[in-house]
């Protein structure tokens, strides 16, 4: 009996073995997969990111900070998908990861999904829910865990992850395992998805749809907390919880984040206008709010102003643009018809631009009142449908070119509510092209170029320049070097029918800026031979005549080398070329933003060779007073300054500090131009729906494909050049000194008033949120008093 078992144990004892080797083996080992995104992550990004996922090699140390791991930060998602080159049975799957430490979190989901030889994927489940480790997540402090299911019994020949996580994700290894080789033949699980990317983004946008009703869902339970009949209303709330569930899945690729974004939101803010009933809201409501004022989502019944306090103002010279506005909300959807009386037909319609500002969502889930849609007249009406509980802001837009100085007693009509205005038009005339110069990295010289294309690009252009922007950008394309022999004598000219297209579209531009982006060689030769600086001569005294040619002044033409230098290789680029084009003789100008946070280390020679410097603002305001002092000394000496800013996400920043003070500043600091990254950047989506996007968006418009409107941000920027203009206007009416010397004195005083408000103003960051300036009426105080101020200068003499 004893041999008997001895024989079974000796048979089955490596069937057992052969099974459990077959059940445990890693099909994924050495097999190519693909990433979308592509890996981000500055600490562990390297080139063997595409074969260390299924290279079976594990880190040791902080995971998020060695080479042998994938990192993506902000990306909101990854999609990791497997090539196993055959058919394979799979049973099961482990995704190595890490958190708990510097803002670092696990997953919120893994969804696996495999496809056959046809290429359709086929949801499997989510490895989070599946995850049958002993070993729990740990809830708090750094630590690495594997993830992982051994009970799938499914097959594909691709096998995909989809991970959702933020702010990062990291993985250093993905096994597959084999499973039994019946599974091959089981059907695939649910509806299949060909195109896996859509897929992903219906997820991501549901899945912001979700969270931000949610959030909403909550604001209100929490003012409902607090009402008369609250406890009803919470009731209907909990209902819609349970219906965010039934929504749809799939989206249209058009979505757009205008609230509300769907019926179940709508029903939201009918509750929360229940709320407001409650409180004693009875019917339509509007008051005035200063247009750069932050817009709550939810106001109190006390923010909401009664209509006797509700006087708007407007003051300005002729020939300029400003705006006032004023909100209304309702307990039941309505329909306004907004009146503007007390001015003439004929002068309201080619003086007063009357727009509605719609709600739109963030990445952030932070939603912000922004984006700028005019309402069609009809009639003398301006016609639009109020939501129940949704706070509608009314912009209206004055422009004073044909209005004669006066005080223009007005009143602005919503329904049967009454706000009075008063507008008033001073007898001074603001110049027809203000003096500082402001652009934004447009690239409109290309048809496609982040969110430009071709059917947008003409209608970006016209609001552009609509705003003051005088400074296009254009990308190297304007510029090619042509042909040259050995020597670097120029053979073939360069082509100029990319820049002769662009100046086209720009045909009254003061400045045309272009991002050459050179390195280290022109051509063949290496900076600083004899045939390089001859080449780059040759070059450079090509574009300067054509300038001439052009009927243009050659100093017009703006040329940026090397972007952001901030190491000495990259000055030494500048160095080299600048030189060669200033011994040239050509007179373009050679324009340079270096972000050193200590500007001793930037490399001499190279900022003597800059005609024009342009420091980050928020570097300047950072990096202390030496700094500030450095970018003075050479503005003392003759280079000129500048400034420009590229913080994000734009939707989020205070239009007032952020986009209208960067004017202020220049005026303050001697600078002569303004920029901001970048008018056409909206992260590579619809400005109408970021929840798309992987990184911040920097337009301050709303831009897609097809379509351009103006926001808030764009506005704000455009009022700064206008404001600019004042203060130049005061500072040139005082030394011109046709006035008494108490009027002068006065004039004084304010302008050094001015100079330490804008200091009180601005955080030493240099950047304030939307949410957190909470006083943006005072630099229109601060325009007022420049007004009267230059009245009194130019009268009394």
């Amino acid at each position: 009996m004893k041999n008997i078992f001895s024989s079974l144990f000796l048979f089955f004892v490596p069937l057992f073995l052969l099974a459990f080797l077959s059940f445990t083996e890693n099909i994924a080992l050495g097999a190519k997969y693909t990433l979308d995104p592509v890996p981000n992550y500055t600490h562990c990004k390297d080139e063997s990111d595409a074969i260390q996922l299924t290279d079976g090699k594990y880190v040791e140390g902080h995971f998020w900070t060695q080479q042998g791991t994938v990192g993506w930060s902000e990306t909101g998602f990854v999609l990791i998908t497997i090539d196993l080159e055959k058919d394979m049975p799979i049973s099961g799957v482990s995704f190595s990861t890490a958190g708990g430490l510097a803002g670092v979190k696990f997953p919120d989901s893994i969804v696996i999904f495999t496809a056959g030889e046809d290429d359709i994927f086929h949801e499997v489940g989510d490895l989070i829910k599946l995850n049958n480790t002993k070993k729990p997540v740990p809830s708090a402090g750094y630590a690495t865990y594997r993830y992982t299911i051994d009970k799938l019994q499914t097959h594909g020949r691709k096998i995909a992850l989809l991970v959702f996580g933020e702010p990062y994700i990291f993985c250093d290894e993905i096994e597959v395992w084999k499973g039994k080789e019946e599974d091959l033949s089981r059907p695939l699980p649910g509806m299949g998805f060909k195109d896996l990317r859509k897929y992903v983004n219906d997820v991501t946008i549901h899945n912001c749809v979700k969270k931000r009703i949610t959030n909403d869902i909550g604001e209100v339970q929490k003012i409902a907390g607090n009402v008369k009949r609250g406890k009803k209303i919470q009731k209907e709330l909990n209902k819609l919880i349970k219906e965010i569930d039934t929504l749809p899945l799939e989206y249209p690729e058009n979505f757009k984040t205008i609230f509300p974004i769907n019926s179940t939101h709508e029903k939201v803010f009918k509750l929360y206008a229940r709320t407001l009933q409650a409180e004693g809201l009875k019917g339509l409501t509007a008051w005035r709010s200063h247009p750069y004022q932050y817009t709550e989502l939810f106001p109190s019944l006390s923010d909401i102003k009664p209509t006797n306090t509700n006087q708007l103002y407007l003051g300005m010279m002729q020939n300029e643009f400003r705006s006032v506005a004023f909100n209304v909300i309702s307990p039941k959807n309505a329909e306004v018809a907004i009146e503007i009386l007390g001015i003439s037909e004929g002068l309201r319609k080619e003086c007063i631009k009357v727009q509605k500002v719609l709600w739109t969502d963030t990445k952030r889930l932070e939603p912000v009142a922004s984006a700028l849609m005019p309402i069609n007249e009809e009639e003398g009406l301006f016609k639009l449908n109020v939501l129940a509980g949704l706070t509608q802001q009314v912009w209206i837009t004055v422009y004073s070119k044909n209005l004669p100085p006066n005080t223009y007693n007005m009143e602005i009509k919503v329904n049967q509510i009454r706000l009075p205005m008063t507008l008033k038009i001073y007898p001074i005339h603001f110049p027809d092209r203000p003096a500082l110069h402001m652009g934004g990295w447009d690239y409109t010289n290309v048809s496609q170029h982040y969110e430009v294309t071709e059917a947008n690009r003409t209608a970006l252009v016209n609001m552009l320049r609509e705003y003051f922007v005088d400074s296009p950008w254009a990308t190297s394309v304007a510029m090619p070097f042509g042909s040259y022999d050995d020597f670097g004598t120029m053979t073939e000219p360069p082509d100029t029918s990319n820049f002769d297209a662009w100046r086209k579209l720009w045909k009254d531009a003061r400045r045309y800026c272009v991002f050459s982006a050179v390195r280290n060689k022109f051509q063949q030769w290496e900076i600083g031979t004899p045939e390089f600086n001859k080449a780059v001569g040759n070059w450079a005294k090509f574009w300067d005549n054509y300038m001439r040619n052009a009927g243009l002044d050659p100093s017009q033409l703006i040329v940026l080398l090397v972007d952001e230098p901030h190491q000495e290789q990259e000055d030494t680029i500048i160095k080299a070329w600048a030189k060669a084009i200033h011994t040239s003789g050509a007179g373009f100008q050679i324009w340079e933003d270096p972000i050193y946070r200590d500007m001793t280390k930037a490399l001499p020679e190279m900022i003597a060779e800059c005609d024009i410097l342009c420091p980050n603002r928020q570097l300047f305001y950072k990096c202390g007073e030496d700094y500030r002092q450095f970018f003075i000394d050479q503005r003392d000496q003759g280079r000129k300054l500048e400034f420009y800013s590229c913080s994000g996400p734009m939707r989020l920043l205070d239009p007032t500090t952020y986009c209208r003070l960067q004017a202020w500043d220049c005026w303050r600091y001697g600078a002569e131009a303004t920029y901001f990254w970048a008018f056409a950047d909206a992260a590579g989506n619809p400005s109408w729906n970021e929840y798309l996007n992987k990184r911040h968006a920097y337009t301050p418009l709303f831009i897609d494909k097809d379509t351009v409107y103006p926001g808030k941000h764009l506005e704000a920027m455009c009022e700064g050049i206008e404001d600019y203009e004042y203060l130049n206007m005061l500072e040139k009416a005082i030394k011109e000194g046709k006035c008494t010397e108490e009027t002068r004195t006065q004039a004084e005083t304010l302008l050094q008033e001015i100079r330490n408000t804008l200091h009180s103003i601005m955080p030493e960051s240099g950047i304030l949120f939307w949410k957190d300036f909470k006083q943006p009426e005072i630099i229109d105080n601060i325009r007022e008093k420049i007004l009267q101020t230059l009245l009194s200068l130019t009268t009394n003499n």
